[in-house]
């Protein structure tokens, strides 16, 4: 019962009442829409993929960063700010079958936050992503190890649903404003107190959303997938869960970077295995099936790593599963994957 109403209370603060303009088209501009939105209460900034290090081991990397609007004492005190930052981040050594993670939370006022309204330019207590000209930086000295890279985008942006605007919801309060970058190569460097690890080959994925209202109330978590595949084309798919109704969405990239938008009837999810964590006790889905039959698709996803679960303090306390996966079927590549909202089973 503490657990459901823990994930309850994020809800409330991170998928705050609508805006009063709703869901509208929207109408891009770059490079400011890679930086902050301070007329909206909620957006993120996910980088999540794949590396080869130059001795073969294969990795996972998790850099996230989120801002959330919480309540305020309702002063006019500099350090009262609305908005908290914080900042999540996962490294998984396949090889070594070994997970580490680590978080980073700032509100302005309280700490050293930077964070730019005119492009991609955040520093939360000196853990940084920023865009400079056409490069990705990222420079975060987690307790694990320092990662440094230096990524930029190998395939044109992609935006879901219609230009953007994603439902989450069969109730259209319920949706954010959704792109990604399918395909982000370049360095990468984590720097351990042992050694130092740098990559020969890399392949992340960046989902951006700008929202108020994500979930209602009867929505429990969610499933998501980020698939890269060996022919070049790219894959992602959600479903969004309720013991009534579960919201599914995806986007698919041809090889030739022809976008095909797939609604909730042309997604199918069927779990295939599941792993309880020792930590925590959740019974977490990962092995997974996904067939989208008019794009000839039949897909097993795999965990590569069983324990990929984070345990984090900010915006509230809770566990979620994501990391890195493998895919075979009709196509082969690799995956990574996220699962929020699941409770420990009695």
């Amino acid at each position: 019962m503490i657990k459901k109403l823990k994930f309850l209370l994020l809800l409330l603060i991170c998928f705050h009442q609508l805006a009063a303009e709703g869901p509208n088209q929207r109408k891009w501009q770059f490079p400011k829409d890679e930086g902050v939105h301070p007329n909206y209460k909620n957006e993120w900034w996910y980088i999540t993929g794949h590396f080869t290090d130059k001795k073969g081991n294969e990795h996972g990397l998790q850099v996230t960063f989120f801002r959330n609007q919480v309540p305020t004492l309702k002063t006019n005190n500099d350090l009262d700010q609305a908005d908290l930052y914080s900042v999540h981040v996962a490294w998984s050594h396949i090889d070594k079958e070994t997970f580490f993670h680590d978080e980073n939370h700032a509100r302005p006022g309280l700490a050293y936050v930077k964070a730019s309204s005119k492009n991609l330019d955040l520093n939360i207590k000196n853990w940084q992503l920023k865009k400079i000209d056409d490069h990705y930086h990222v420079d975060i000295p987690a307790k694990f190890g320092h990662i440094k890279g230096i990524l930029k985008s190998s395939q044109k942006m992609i935006f879901h649903g219609k230009n953007g605007l994603s439902y989450k919801s069969p109730d259209k309060k319920h949706f954010s404003y959704y792109y990604s970058l399918p395909k982000l190569e370049g360095e990468l460097e984590i720097q351990t107190k042992d050694e130092i690890i740098q990559s020969q080959d890399v392949s992340l994925w960046m989902d951006r959303e700008i929202f108020n209202r994500l979930l209602d109330e009867k929505q429990q978590g969610w499933d998501w997938f980020a698939l890269q595949l060996d022919d070049g084309s790219a894959l992602m798919c959600f479903q969004v869960r309720s013991e009534k109704n579960i919201k599914k969405a995806g986007t698919f990239v041809s090889p030739e970077g022809i976008t095909y938008s797939l609604n909730k009837d042309e997604i199918n999810f069927k779990v295939k295995k599941y792993w309880k964590s020792p930590t925590s006790d959740i019974l977490y889905p990962i092995e997974w099936e996904i067939s989208i039959p008019k794009l000839a698709l039949d897909l097993d996803v795999v965990a590569a790593m069983k324990n990929q679960e984070l345990k984090i303090k900010r915006p509230i306390p809770m566990h979620y599963w994501e990391g890195k996966c493998k895919v075979t079927g009709t196509k082969t590549g690799k995956a990574y994957m996220e699962l929020v909202g699941y409770q420990e089973k009695n």
